[in-house]
């Protein structure tokens, strides 16, 4: 039966031109590696349906993306780790050889459409099938770059600018129009995913690690749910109501579209009071790092991470001790802080298990879909990387 939903389709650029002008041995490890991160970051609620060749198809259910947000920072998040691999291998190679030379050729296109396709079995795999999937892939053969000078990009249809509604996202992105003879006109918005990786590197990151000289031990609780199903809680205002000790609303400031970056402010109305949090680091479905500010100046700067676990996620909130603009501040907020520190741990702890709770019941409901990772495992697909490798270079 037909389906609505996302349609990605994520393809290497400078595959061939890398294959046939390297050392094929050579160059056929550093394309596994590349693969191997692509397999990688392509998680829920994208579904990897097939490579082929130089690219990977992938499709995400509408009902199982909650909001335009999941996606999108789904696919930074793919092109991020893309770019970094390559980064780390240009850094780290001093091998002379031509195809650990033309690493610095090779990047990643996105083309992300919003229809309807059919999901069949087929030799023991799924396949998806229907005009909107091969709209997805004439896509690929573009003039994107010629006409709008982005070489890297995420070329969104029409269809999937509507559907996201992200309007925010797409106030920096150009317009380009594609002649397809079998489709017609078909107009995209194209985001230039070079420069949000440069925004994403040049930053740097924040995050309190195990050194952290912490105000109160770290409360941490395993779930039974991917890092992306979580994230969508844990940065959701609406949601964060739903399941925080004490906390009656949450209003964010300073974002587009809702999402969350550095920057953004939250004011959550906590009893009679109203808490004061200042974004200051987030690293898509792997951390948030925030300050909470405190009287007299002060601030308490914490973190809650994901860290994928073999069934599950492991969320963890982590907090370093308070700081203060003098010494006499800081010795009245550090004092403070332990005679609160016993509440906030249970009042954690407390939430942790709400929102345990809170996504079993809304499963349970309809109101929101179970992720799942994908029907690709890494073993299924080796053999087809090599075999596209293969290919590639004959």
């Amino acid at each position: 039966m037909a389906e609505q939903g996302y349609v990605v389709i994520a393809d290497i650029t400078g595959y061939t031109r890398f294959l046939t002008g390297s050392e094929f041995e050579h160059a056929q490890g550093i394309l596994e590696d590349l693969f191997a991160v692509i397999l990688e970051r392509m998680k829920s609620p994208l579904v990897l349906s097939n490579i082929e060749g130089d690219a990977f198809l992938a499709h995400a259910p509408a009902d199982a993306v909650p909001n335009g947000t999941v996606i999108v920072e789904g696919l930074e998040a793919l092109y991020w780790g893309f770019r970094g691999r390559v980064q780390h291998m240009l850094r780290n190679t001093t091998c002379e050889c031509m195809a650990c030379r033309n690493i610095v050729d090779l990047d990643l296109k996105l083309i992300v459409h919003y229809g309807e396709y059919i999901e069949h079995e087929l030799a023991g795999r799924k396949e998806l099938s229907g005009p909107d999937i091969i709209l997805a892939h004439r896509l690929l053969k573009n003039e994107i770059a010629a006409k709008t000078g982005i070489p890297s990009y995420a070329a969104f249809t029409a269809a999937a600018v509507s559907a996201l509604d992200l309007a925010g996202y797409f106030t920096e992105a150009a317009d380009h129009t594609e002649l397809l003879e079998e489709f017609g006109t078909i107009d995209t918005r194209i985001v230039d995913m070079a420069a949000s990786w440069e925004r994403y590197d040049t930053s740097h990151e924040i995050v309190l690690g195990d050194d952290t000289d912490r105000w109160i031990d770290d409360i941490s609780r395993d779930y039974s749910y991917g890092p992306e199903l979580l994230w969508h809680y844990i940065t959701t205002p609406e949601h964060r109501s739903r399941y925080t000790v004490g906390t009656e609303s949450l209003t964010r400031h300073d974002s587009k579209d809702g999402r969350i970056s550095a920057g953004t402010i939250d004011h959550c109305a906590h009893g009679k009071q109203t808490l004061v949090f200042t974004i200051v680091d987030v690293r898509p479905f792997r951390h948030i790092t925030a300050d909470l500010a405190l009287p007299m100046n002060a601030k308490v700067r914490y973190s809650i991470l994901l860290q994928p676990q073999d069934n599950g996620t492991r969320l963890t909130v982590r907090y370093a001790k308070a700081t203060a603009g003098n010494a006499v501040s800081q010795a009245i907020c550090r004092l403070m802080g332990k005679f609160y520190a016993g509440q906030a741990s249970k009042e954690w702890a407390q939430s942790l298990e709400n929102l345990d709770t809170l996504i079993a019941d809304d499963l349970t409901a309809g109101r929101v879909q179970s992720i799942a990772s994908g029907e690709v495992t890494v073993d299924q697909v080796q053999s087809n990387i090599r075999d596209a490798i293969g290919t590639a270079a004959e």
